[in-house]
């Protein structure tokens, strides 16, 4: 290789390689000019908090149940088969769906004649757990269902309504993912007075008159954006199982015939919402929805 230099200057000295800097002094420094090296401490605290959207949607009767195209919407599977099964057998059907299937779920929707709608909100407490009330039951209302070993029992309610209790996680890998569990309830009016003990003492109370179906408690995990689909299965109509108690109600107070009846379907959204507290340093405070 040939060197050539102009001027006849020599050429510069490379600079030597700085050493590498003390963490210690650095601090030290730092600590000196006032400016301590931040920590996890001083980061701002992030709080998550969930609340549910429920749409249910009513339509004449078969429009859902006999309606394969709508469960295909919604594709995700509602657990093992032995979950999907006993759900089957007590007349609940369902599907959990991506952020994706929405807009195909509206279209389908908007398509049903003599469709019915309605919105609730529902925001757990600190238990992280919430009733969504679905509205009154027939006057007297019969229900059978088949527990989890095959056995089929029946009950007999009156005047009462049917709720959903909604419980949920969040995953700690996956803070916009949430493990939801489901739980029916039928519940009538309360009953008369008697007497129970508190921490405050003895003193009357109504009895409650709910029955939990925990047997039948649903358990799925919901992506970011996503819902559960719940509705009846397509044999609901001709038989008082729970779905039948659930989802079908008359087309009016005073309608007898059984072709008036309203089927309904549940569409339940998860809403994690973040905020970001202030900073110790006095930063300002931001927030940011995530609706799923």
């Amino acid at each position: 290789m040939t060197l050539f230099l102009a001027g006849g200057c020599l050429p510069a000295r490379p600079p030597s390689p700085a050493a590498p800097a003390d963490p210690a002094a650095q601090s030290d420094t730092a600590t000196r000019a006032g400016t301590a090296a931040p920590t996890v401490f001083d980061r701002s605290l992030q709080r998550l908090t969930v609340e549910f959207k429920v749409h249910r949607y009513s339509a004449p009767r078969g429009l859902f149940s006999g309606n394969p195209r709508l469960w295909r919407l919604a594709a995700g599977p509602l657990g093992d088969a032995a979950t999907v099964l006993r759900l089957a057998d007590n007349g609940l059907r369902g599907g959990v769906g991506q952020a994706s299937d929405r807009e195909p779920l509206r279209l389908f929707l908007a398509e049903v004649p003599g469709l019915r709608s309605a919105l609730d909100y529902a925001q757990p407490d600190h238990t992280r757990a919430v009733e969504v009330d679905l509205g009154p039951t027939r006057p007297r209302t019969v229900v059978f269902y088949y527990t989890p070993r095959g056995d089929l029992r029946g009950m007999d309610f009156v005047d009462a309504r049917s709720k959903l209790r909604l419980a949920y996680e969040l995953r700690s890998i996956s803070l916009r993912e949430v493990d939801l569990r489901v739980v029916p309830e039928l519940e009538e009016p309360p009953g008369p007075p008697k007497w129970v003990i508190t921490e405050a003492g003895a003193r009357q109370e109504p009895e409650d008159r709910r029955f939990v179906f925990t047997e039948l408690a649903l358990g799925v995990r919901i992506p970011e954006d996503g819902f559960l689909l719940l509705g009846p299965t397509e044999g609901v109509h001709d038989r008082p199982l729970l779905g039948r108690a659930i989802f079908v109600q008359p087309g009016s107070e005073d309608a007898e015939s059984d072709d008036a009846e309203l089927e309904s379907i549940l569409i339940i959204s998860p809403v994690v919402r973040s905020t970001v507290e202030p900073s110790p340093d006095g930063g300002l405070r931001r927030s940011a929805d995530g609706e799923g």
